[in-house]
This record gives structure tokens, sequence and C-alpha cells, in this order.
């Protein structure tokens, strides 16, 4: 548009020439008409040469004034193109000014997104380190497993799925071995306490908890072993104590051995056993005669009461139950009802 309005640069100023010229000529034409009126008296050529040269006058001024109102228009258009062009390359700048920025708002909306993602998983990985171990502080070990299973699984942290999984092992190998410490030396207290019973009890209960643990499964072998062993001792004791006729501490240690000994066993004690009896019964008989001969008739009273209790079938028993045993009561002047009152 530039290059056009510079070649019509020249249209005014031909215009303008030739403007002058037609005024020249316009005038040149009217003048001489004037002159031949004047001098010679021609009025008829006279007029015609006003006439021309007020038409040529006339039609250069009008046709100066459409070219200089064409050049202004064309000028205009010129400026008014310009103008939008230019308003257009503004808009086309602040288009793309606005798309840049719309690109960046975007960018910044999905890093935004993305930033809020990665915050809300980490939210939910912490929540699931907090559950997994508030699940093995109470020792709720599937519950625990399910959501390592879960954080490997849906949220992709296998690393330290794999780390939670192991730290849950080693937990439950540790709880399990304290509540198996536990249990053990709640049996071996039953052993030194010698409550057979209640350790069988135990020993078999702990088998069906834990039938794969070993230090479980040898515990009915050291229940036997223990069993056995006190067994034993009281069978040297109560034989020791026997030879050197320490009848009340043989006696003694017989019934507590009754409960270890099978019939057999209890067989090849029944000798020895009789002969103790027979010796407590012999010593009761002395200390009775004494305490008659004595008449210390409560001692001696005392002393009946108790071989009529502990031997009911002997002959002495009888003995005292046909009349010797109320003749000591008259004595010792005391009541029937007062002998069965005490």
């Amino acid at each position: 548009m530039s290059e056009d309005s510079d070649r019509l640069i020249w249209l005014p100023r031909a215009a303008r020439w030739l403007l002058y010229v037609a005024l020249v000529a316009g005038f040149v034409f009217i003048i001489f008409g004037f002159y031949l009126t004047a001098t010679l008296g021609l009025t008829g050529a006279s007029i015609v040469l006003v006439g021309v040269g007020a038409t040529v006058i006339l039609v250069c001024a009008l046709g100066f004034g459409i070219v200089v109102a064409l050049t202004y228009v064309h000028a205009e258009l010129h400026r008014t193109r310009r103008a939008l062009l230019t308003m257009m390359d503004v808009q086309r700048r602040h288009f793309g000014e606005q798309q840049s920025q719309l690109e960046v708002i975007a960018e910044n909306a999905l890093l935004s997104d993305a930033t809020k993602s990665l915050a809300h998983r980490e939210k939910e990985r912490a929540a699931l380190r907090t559950a997994i171990r508030e699940d093995i502080t109470r020792e709720d070990w599937d519950t625990a497993y399910s959501l390592i299973e879960q954080m490997s699984t849906r949220y992709g942290y296998k690393d330290e799925a794999e780390r939670f999984r192991e730290e849950v092992e080693e937990s439950r190998r540790d709880a399990l071995e304290s509540k198996v410490n536990m249990a053990i030396q709640q049996v071996e207290e039953l052993f030194e306490s010698n409550q057979w019973e209640r350790a069988r009890a135990e020993v078999r209960r702990l088998l069906g908890l834990y039938p794969d643990h070993e230090r479980i499964k040898v515990l009915p072998d050291r229940l036997e072993t223990s069993f056995t062993g006190r067994k034993d001792l009281l069978r040297r004791q109560f034989q020791e104590a026997a030879d050197r006729k320490e009848v009340d501490r043989s006696i003694e240690l017989v019934k507590e051995l009754d409960m270890y000994l099978t019939p057999q066993e209890a067989k090849e004690l029944e000798g020895v056993v009789r002969m103790v009896f027979q010796d407590k019964l012999d010593n009761l008989t002395v200390e009775f005669e004494l305490a008659v001969h004595e008449q210390r008739w409560p001692m001696a009273i005392s002393v009946a009461k108790q071989i009529m209790s502990e031997y009911p079938n002997t002959r002495r028993a009888q003995e005292l139950r046909d009349g010797v045993f109320d003749s000591l009561l008259k004595r010792g002047g005391i009541g029937a009802g007062e002998v069965q009152a005490s």
C-alpha cells in the first residue's frame, strides 16, 4: 500500500500544474476575446473565446478538485488500512500473549493437579503407615498384612511394603516368643510346685496353640522327665527314712509318693510301707501305754483317738473301742459328748 501511495504522489502535482496551464490558457482566451471586441468589434468571436476560456478554467478547476478529492480519499483509505493493519497486528500480538498466558495457566493447573495428587498420595501413604503400625501394636497381623498388600499393589510402594512386611514378621516372631516364654515359665513353676495335673493340662493347651514351636514340642518330654525325677527322689528319700526308722518322715513321704506310683511300683514298695505303718502303730502303742502308766489321761485319750482313726482295723483299735477308751474317759473326767465335740 505504501508503494501505491508513493506512485500517486505525482497526481496532485500534475493536476495542479495542469490547472495552472488551464488558468493561463483560459485567461488568454478571455483576454483575447475582450481584445477582439474592443479593437475589431467582433462580438461573436469574442463571446466564443471568452466562453472557451471560462470553460477551460472551469473544467480544469473541476478536474483538479476531483483529483484532490480522490487523492484525499485514497490517503484516508491508506491511513485507515494501515490503522486496521496496526490494530490487527496489535490484536495478533495480544492474542499471542494471551495464548501464552493461557498455556502457562494450563501448565500451572496441570502442575497444581499433579502437586495435589502427589500430596494426596503422600497423605494416603502416611495414613497407611500409621494404620500398619497400629495393627502391629495390637498384634492384628492379618489386617497389617492386608494393608501392606494394598501399599504394594494399589499404590506401588513395593520397597516400603517389603520393609513393613519384614517388620511385621519380626514383630510377630517377637510377640510369639514372648508369649511362649511366659507360658513355659508358668509350666516350669507348675513343675517346681509339683502340680502335675495342672502342668499336663497346660502342656496340652500349649501344644494346641503352638504345635510347630520347637520349645513347645519338647514340653511333654520335660514334663515326664520332671515327674519321673520327682518320683525317683521321693522313693529314694522314703527308702532312706525307712532305713533310719524315721517313721513320721517316712509316712509323710509315702503319702506324697502315692500319686506318682503305678500299681506295679506300689506293689514293689508294699512290704516297706507296711513295715513303716506297723512301726508307727507300735510307736503309738508305746506312747499310749506310757501315758496310761503315768496317768496322763488327756495324752492317753489323744493317742487312743489317733490309733482308732488311723488304724481302725487293727486289734489295738478294736480293744480301745471295746471299753478301754470309755474307761480312759471316766478316769480323765471327760464325758463322751466332750470327746465327740473335740
